[in-house]
C-alpha cells in the first residue's frame, strides 16, 4: 500500500491521468478507413476494426488488472475517494467493451474468407457476372452472425456491414 499512497502524495489523479485516455480508446475510431486507400471502405475494414479494438481493449484490461492498479483501487476505496466510483465504473466499462469486441471480432472472422474472395474479384477486375456466386455465402454467414452474435445483432451494425459489402461491389461496377 505504501506505493499507492506515494502516488497520491505526488499528485496522482486517476481520472485525469488514467480514465480519459482509456475512455477515448473505448470510443469508435476510423483509422482503418484512413489507412485503406479506398474512398469507400469494404467489409474487411470492419473486421480489421473489431480485431484491432479487441487487441487494444485486452491490453487496457490487462493493465487495469495489474497489481499496481489494484493497490490504487484499494487506497481509493479505503480513503473513500471521490475518484473511486469513476475508476470502478471505468473498469466495468472496459470489461463490457472487451467482451463486446471479443464477440464481434470472433463472429466477423467467420466472414473473412468470403470477403477476401469478394475483394480479390474486385481488385483483379473479374467480370461482374461472377460476383453473384459470392452473395449466397456472404448473406448466409451474415445471417448466422445476426442470429448467434450477442453484440453484432443490431440494425446499425448490420447496415454498416451491408454498406461496406455494397462498396466492394461498387468497385467492380465502376471499373
Amino acid at each position: 500500500m505504501p506505493e499507492a499512497a506515494t502516488l497520491f502524495a505526488r499528485g496522482f489523479n486517476p481520472t485525469r491521468q488514467g480514465c480519459n485516455p482509456t475512455r477515448r480508446r473505448l470510443q469508435p475510431y476510423a483509422w482503418q478507413v484512413l489507412k485503406s486507400n479506398k474512398l469507400h471502405p469494404g467489409p474487411l475494414i470492419e473486421i480489421a476494426f473489431w480485431t484491432s479494438k479487441r487487441s487494444n481493449l485486452h491490453s487496457i484490461q490487462e493493465q487495469l488488472s495489474g497489481e499496481k492498479i489494484k493497490k490504487v483501487m484499494r487506497v481509493l476505496e479505503l480513503t473513500k475517494s471521490t475518484y473511486f466510483p469513476a475508476f470502478s465504473r471505468l473498469c466495468k466499462e472496459v470489461a463490457l467493451a472487451c467482451a463486446e469486441a471479443e464477440d464481434n471480432a470472433q463472429f466477423l472472422e467467420t466472414l473473412r474468407t468470403t470477403f477476401e474472395d469478394l475483394e480479390s474479384k474486385t481488385q483483379s477486375g473479374e467480370a461482374f457476372a461472377e460476383l453473384p456466386e459470392l452473395f449466397a455465402p456472404i448473406m448466409q454467414r451474415v445471417l448466422l452472425v445476426w442470429k448467434h452474435s450477442g453484440h453484432y445483432n443490431t440494425p446499425a451494425r448490420l447496415v454498416v456491414l451491408v454498406r461496406e459489402t455494397c462498396n466492394e461491389v461498387s468497385e467492380v461496377v465502376s471499373k
